[in-house]
């Protein structure tokens, strides 16, 4: 089941070393020599952090490795630390990420929610997780089935095993790569175009090979790069979103 994260981690530069990390309480962050990356905050605390000393200073590749962790909030570093080699503007565009030219240009077609409303017109639709935009978005013009989430009328994840691999459409939360629920989801949801949505998703080619059909995440422009980390301090008050553009990387342009 680590395959994916191997791969993930094994792609990051050998070199590339971390120059700052924060957890806050809605965003973590970490930030390389290329920029920053995000993860949403996950406040668990199962089991302890691998160890006291400081995640600064060390090879971008050794802290992506607590990934693994069943520390919710080392994990989110470690996941954070993966974006922060992938979810740059240097390597996404390597990737083949298609980047605004204009940073001010609107960017709400790469929401997932707005660009796949025509598709899923009576189709069967699952998304995991809180899903209220989800329900908001596509509730009247699809089949819609919503697990994880407390509103009236959904699921419990149990059900994920029974119900996802029915659907035409699946949206996964991009939190649960660093849950580590995401290779057995992309196992289920074989039959269906999967978009995984939200700033935490790795923007690599890596997670096509897993069955993830659109990653509908995030890239912190470089010269917002210390505004992101100030903002996951709470040390800034204004929108993370504010300091890149959503990004839509497709595994086929015909998506």
């Amino acid at each position: 089941m680590w395959e994916l994260y191997d791969e993930l981690i094994d792609g990051i530069p050998s070199d590339l070393m971390v120059l700052d990390a924060a957890a806050g309480y809605f965003w973590v962050g970490v930030q390389s020599e290329l920029g920053v990356g995000v993860s949403a905050g996950a406040r668990r605390f199962f089991h302890p952090f691998s160890d006291r000393g400081s995640m600064i200073g060390r090879p971008v590749r050794e802290v992506a490795e607590r990934v693994k962790s069943w520390n919710m909030v080392e994990a989110s570093l470690g996941l954070a630390a993966i974006n922060s080699y992938y979810n740059t503007p240097s390597a996404a565009k390597k990737s083949g990420v298609p980047l605004l030219s204009n940073s001010h240009k609107d960017d709400r077609m790469n929401d997932p929610y707005i660009f796949y409303q025509n598709a899923v017109k009576g189709k069967k639709v699952a998304g995991v997780g809180p899903s209220h935009t989800l329900r908001v978005m596509m509730g009247g013009i699809c089949h819609l089935t919503v697990l994880g989430d407390t509103e009236p009328g959904g699921y419990p994840l149990d059900a994920c095993e029974y119900l996802l691999p029915e659907q035409d459409f699946v949206f996964l939360p991009c939190v649960s790569a660093a849950t580590k629920q995401l290779p057995r989801l992309l196992e289920l949801c074989r039959n269906a175009v999967v978009i995984i949505c939200g700033p935490s998703i790795p923007l690599s080619p890596v997670l096509f090979g897993y069955g993830a059909n659109d990653l509908a995440g995030f890239v912190v422009r470089h010269e917002e790069a210390d505004a992101a980390m100030r903002i996951i301090r709470a040390a800034e008050n204004r929108s993370l979103f504010s300091t890149g553009e959503k990004v839509s990387f497709k595994a086929t342009p015909a998506l």
